[in-house]
């Protein structure tokens, strides 16, 4: 049920190794433009943020994306902490019955199985690099909360055409995600292969009505990456890709959490910031790019 028709979803910055005279900290605009489409607004987390602080932010938040990227796994790393903080919160909140989704999006799901599954050594070498695939639905897709609101059209353009674009080196494999008791938190919606034919988990949802999502591709790029890089922008794979930004901010429009200074909301929006012309001038195959101090 909606409660709020004015969500306000945090997008987790990411550390930047290659750019920091630009920011320590960075997120790909194409993720905020992901939210924006679906009808939410924004607000940039800073993964340094204190703990505490942290907290304080979410309680105000309607819900969290964990962008994809290029992370080092570093256990004592300040954005690994901060993972672990988010995963704890978000178990708390919705186990206290306040709704607050979770959303990953290819490393974004890497980061919720390692998480909940307390090891990064969950994670496997499931290598595709830009490439565009049809994705393989399970038997719970049909019931789960992802697609079942999904017209038989866009089921069909998910899987016969190559809509979903691939391009990680990890992942994790149906059996290492039974074997360690993610099938208890998670169910395995869609699976694909991967450049040596091995099968990884490509879509996830929370069992009980836990409201996390992930999904292995990045359904952000078909709209927002013009780098020639496999990307389909047919009218299909728009067609079907909206879908995952409309699930996920209908979802967060369900969560009760509000600013309640509308001086403080201004502030952090990420309206405050500007993207740099990323590909051209720092000539990456991302358009735009938010960097923070």
């Amino acid at each position: 049920m909606v409660v709020n028709d004015r969500p306000i979803i945090g997008v987790l910055t990411q550390p930047s190794a290659s750019f920091k005279s630009y920011g320590k900290k960075y997120i790909m605009a194409s993720y905020v433009k992901f939210v924006e489409m679906g009808g939410a607004r924004v607000v940039p987390i800073d993964y340094d943020l204190p703990l505490e602080e942290q907290t304080k932010l979410y309680n105000k938040l309607n819900g969290i994306l964990l962008p994809g990227g290029d992370v080092d796994f570093n256990k004592e790393h300040q954005y690994n902490k901060t993972l672990y903080h988010i995963w704890d919160y978000f178990l708390k909140t919705n186990n206290g019955g306040d709704y607050f989704p979770l959303w990953g999006t290819c490393l974004g799901l890497e980061e919720i199985v390692s998480v909940s599954g307390k090891s990064y050594d969950v994670l496997g070498n499931f290598p595709v690099h830009k490439t565009s695939l049809p994705i393989s639905f399970t038997e719970h897709a049909c019931t789960s909360r992802l697609y079942q609101d999904c017209s038989t059209e866009i089921i069909n353009i998910f899987k016969n055409e190559n809509v979903s674009w691939n391009n990680h080196n990890f992942g994790i494999s149906p059996q290492k995600f039974n074997e360690i008791g993610l099938n208890k938190i998670f169910d395995i919606l869609a699976l694909n292969k991967d450049e040596n034919g091995n099968t990884f988990v490509s879509a996830i949802e929370g069992k009980h009505n836990l409201p996390v999502f992930a999904v292995m591709s990045h359904p952000e790029k078909t709209f927002y990456s013009w780098a020639k890089d496999g990307t389909n922008h047919s009218k299909h794979s728009i067609l079907a890709n909206q879908h995952y930004s409309n699930f996920f901010v209908n979802e967060c429009k369900k969560s009760s959490h509000q600013f309640t200074n509308q001086e403080e909301e201004y502030s952090l929006l990420i309206y405050n910031f500007s993207p740099v012309y990323s590909m051209r001038y720092l000539s990456v195959p991302v358009e735009q790019i938010y960097f923070f101090k």
